[in-house]
């Protein structure tokens, strides 16, 4: 028989391993970090599983967890559903909980919003918290005040991009990735405005440039279909020449579509212009090109709040001619 291991207060032999076999570095007393059966001191593998198959995530070696649900809310039954028809958080389809209520354990429902209506950071379902503040931090009134502002910003901004672009003062690249109004929505604003007649035949001029440059890229349809014609001789872009075109127009701030990159996949095949940049002006570049689009999405996003609001104030106008007009008529009868 051999010799009895004497183990210390904290565990570990006279050789500082202990029971299992790890030292306090976590390595093993075979001289590597694995036992043989090839876990760690924390009980993973070299790939990062345990002996279940799940890393320390909890995700398995597809990326499924305990309960068969990937990061994508998708089950390994290839839907949304496990095989009882629970989703990743736990709700079925008509939002009943594993628990037979509508809440999870938390206490929220399959919305977000607990009994009370409010989410988890407080908020009720028409974006107020309960002492009637908004995420933006103003009450009510003072929304209604910040839209009205909004409103007009955007009115005098849809003005003078209609003037700009009828002038030839903004490109049409440029007024496509900051607006989301079209060449004809834009033409009946500036009709509906009174806009000067020289400004309304301006913009018809970019009627059908704006469909071609709204037509948006296929690289696939495009790989499979194009051949150009260089020094005389077939050549057929690859992947790499589209990608490398891809990253140069969006360093460069420009607008991806269909056009702009067969254009540039074509001069650059030819020899017509350089698309190699340095990696650190090209970086720099494309952080404030990140910086513009995101400014662009933001008035995008005000624009359309703008233009629901109007329709809005439209029907509400109409609705008390036409509750006048009944109470005209009303008047007159008696």
């Amino acid at each position: 028989m051999g010799k009895k291991r004497i183990f210390d207060n904290d565990g570990y032999d006279k050789n500082g391993y202990r029971r299992n076999g790890f030292n306090r570095d976590g390595i093993h007393r075979n001289g590597t970090r694995y036992d043989k059966r090839g876990f760690d001191i924390e009980g993973y593998d070299k790939d990062g599983y345990n002996m279940f198959g799940f890393d320390k995530y909890g995700k398995d070696r597809e990326g499924y967890d305990i309960d068969g649900f990937n990061k994508k809310g998708m089950h390994r039954n290839g839907t949304r559903y496990d095989d009882l028809g629970f989703d990743i958080n736990g709700f079925n389809k008509d939002g009943i909980q594993r628990n037979g209520t509508r809440y999870d354990k938390r206490g929220f429902d399959i919305n977000g919003y607990d009994r009370d209506g409010y989410d988890k950071e407080g908020y009720g379902r028409s974006g107020y918290n309960k002492e009637g503040i908004n995420r933006n931090g103003l009450t009510r009134e003072q929304q209604k005040e910040e839209i009205k502002k909004q409103q007009r910003k955007n009115f005098l901004g849809l003005i003078n991009k209609a003037e700009k672009l009828s002038k030839g003062e903004m490109s049409l690249e440029d007024y496509i990735k900051c607006s989301k109004t079209s060449i004809e929505d834009l033409i009946v604003f500036a009709k509906k405005e009174n806009m000067d007649a020289s400004i309304i035949r301006g913009l018809h001029k970019y009627k059908k440039q704006y469909s071609i440059y709204k037509k948006p890229f296929s690289k696939k349809q495009y790989l499979e279909s194009t051949i150009l014609q260089i020094e005389g001789k077939e050549v057929r872009p690859t992947e790499e020449d589209v990608d490398k075109c891809v990253d140069y127009l969006n360093a460069m701030g420009s607008l991806v579509c269909d056009k702009t990159v067969r254009d540039t996949v074509r001069q650059y095949l030819r020899g017509e212009i350089d698309i190699t940049l340095k990696t650190e002006e090209s970086q720099e570049q494309i952080e404030e090109n990140k910086y513009a689009i995101a400014k662009n999405k933001e008035e995008i996003k005000e624009n359309l709040i703008g233009t629901i609001l109007d329709q809005q104030n439209r029907i509400k106008s109409q609705e008390k001619e036409i509750a006048d007009l009944k109470s005209q008529r009303r008047s007159l009868d008696e």
